[in-house]
């Protein structure tokens, strides 16, 4: 987590991410399983339920629409490529 410039601990686009995954995964993992290169897909195991879960966490996070990006599971492929994907798409934080 980053601080602005008061020294209040800000959330960073990863570190929501981390968060919204282990909420869609009820869990099942703790956040320091999940890193940067972490795949969801293959070291997650995530479902399709689970992705639509978090899909649905970042469209209401970031008021944006995912469903215009045809790329997004290409981009969902690791947290730090996901992480890229939003910052890009939203125009960073």
């Amino acid at each position: 987590m980053e601080k602005d410039a008061k020294g209040k601990v800000m959330e960073t686009t990863q570190d929501k991410v981390v968060k919204m995954i282990m909420e869609a995964m009820d869990s099942e993992i703790s956040e320091n399983e999940i890193r940067e290169d972490t795949n969801l897909f293959e070291d997650l195991e995530i479902d399709s339920v689970t992705i639509l879960d978090i899909v649905s966490r970042v469209e209401e996070e970031w008021e944006i629409s995912l469903t215009d990006y045809p790329e997004l599971l290409d981009e969902m492929e690791t947290v730090s490529t996901f992480v890229a994907f939003l910052e890009k798409i939203s125009g960073g934080e």
